[in-house]
């Protein structure tokens, strides 16, 4: 990858970090199946009883099990097993703050990028600098 597409591509990846850290896991007051029931969850994180934690990936219940994936392997655990289950939690507020942050720095980028190559001459001024008749 050459420096040219570097750094864009750094910008995006950090940006997406910051992004990803705007979630959270909200443990749920309710039964697993009323969690499923009240809204279809891509992920659930599951504690059970034994003190063991992981994401299960497209969780269902059917009977008294509840069946995911972690990775692409399937697992299954009896809901008797389950001792809390957690749904991500978005934090809208932060996502916006940040994405006007990040608008706010592209734009000083460019206003600092413009004004070092020459105030006037850029392509917004039609390649015209100051006096150019």
């Amino acid at each position: 990858m050459t420096r040219r597409f570097a750094r864009p591509a750094c910008r995006l990846l950090l940006m997406l970090q910051v992004l990803t850290g705007c979630t959270s896991w909200k443990v749920e007051t309710v039964s697993p199946q009323a969690t499923l029931d009240k809204k279809t969850r891509d992920e659930v994180q599951v504690r059970e009883t034994s003190g063991e934690r992981y994401v299960l990936a497209m969780p269902t219940i059917r009977n008294d099990t509840m069946s995911g994936f972690i990775g692409t392997r399937a697992r299954h655990v009896a809901l008797a097993a389950i001792d809390r289950i957690a749904v991500r939690k978005t934090n809208t507020a932060a996502i916006i703050i940040v994405g006007m942050v990040v608008v706010a720095g592209i734009m000083a980028l460019a206003a600092k990028d413009q004004c070092f190559t020459g105030c006037g001459t850029g392509p917004l001024f039609g390649g015209r600098g100051p006096g150019a008749h």
